[in-house]
Formats: structure tokens, sequence, C-alpha cells
């Protein structure tokens, strides 16, 4: 599929590392952007208070969402967190 290039506007490859025109890591980009549901066995908090937050807001809201960035997202679309692979 075809992407406009956040910095230049060319169209690239969501399959593309870079944007061949000017070079910004389209690849980087898209992990930064992909949504995943959170998972407690293999995702936990950053820190002992992310791991706090995490654990409340599953409590609250259920499931979760994760970015590639690291960002724990409820379903109301707030961080609650930030996460790391065990």
């Amino acid at each position: 599929m075809l992407i406009a290039c956040p910095d230049c506007g060319r169209q690239v490859s969501d399959k593309a590392a870079a944007c061949p025109g000017c070079g910004y890591p389209v690849s980087e980009m898209l992990n930064r952007m992909r949504i995943i549901p959170y998972d407690p066995e293999t995702m936990t908090g950053a820190t002992p208070e992310d791991d706090a937050s995490i654990a409340v807001a599953m409590e609250f809201y259920g499931d979760l969402l994760a970015t590639g960035d690291g960002r724990v997202w409820n379903d109301g679309g707030q961080i609650v967190a930030r996460m790391k692979y065990k």
C-alpha cells in the first residue's frame, strides 16, 4: 500500500524502510503507530508506577491497547502508562 511521506508528501510503499525522496524513516514511523492489544503475558509497565496504572486501568476499562512506541491506552483514548516487553 502507498502512503504519503509525512516529511515530503511523496507516495512511499508501507514496506519501505525510508522515503526514497527525503530519507524519512517510514518503517520506524509505522512501527510507532502500530496498535496491538495489551498482553500482560508478554508486556509489563516500564516502571513500577506504570504497572500500578495498568492494573487499575485493566480493572476499570478491561482490555487495553498498546502502540509500537510503548504507550498503553484505555478504550477512551487516554494514555494510562508506558510499557515494555518482558
